[in-house]
């Protein structure tokens, strides 16, 4: 099954102190972190390919490392200029951390693996993450 190639300017954003943060705090084990890292990226990917369309969900570990990238502000808009060539928001769910079920779990399942040839084992988090492509 083919895989949705991450474009350069994901696959070289700089993560690595990030993780390493996140995962001391954390407590994460190797296998955690590097899974947090990739299905970060490939969230991303898939942000970007589907432009204005949802993906309705991301993995607990990966929305938690999309938190800590979005903590270092400057730098975070300076990647979502390099990559959406705008701010990619990160709307809160009223109540705090929601769970996503039914419907939109699946379909969100479905793109992950249409898109990877898996999902995330995690794939839970709600999160509606469309970004409108600029005008040319």
């Amino acid at each position: 099954m083919a895989t949705l190639p991450l474009p350069p300017s994901i696959s070289r954003l700089k993560l690595d102190d990030l993780v390493e943060r996140l995962g001391n705090d954390r407590g994460w084990s190797a296998t955690e972190a590097r899974d947090a890292e990739l299905w970060y990226r490939r969230f991303l990917a898939l942000s970007y390919s589907r432009s204005r369309r949802p993906i309705y969900a991301i993995s607990e570990l990966s929305d938690d490392l999309w938190h800590e990238h979005i903590l270092a502000t400057k730098r975070y808009r300076a990647d979502c200029q390099r990559i959406f060539k705008q701010y990619l928001d990160h709307t809160p769910v009223a109540g705090g951390r929601t769970r996503l079920g039914g419907t939109r779990l699946e379909r969100a399942r479905v793109m992950y693996e249409k898109a990877f040839g898996s999902a995330p084992m995690d794939l839970s988090e709600a999160c509606y993450t469309p970004f409108r492509p600029p005008k040319r």
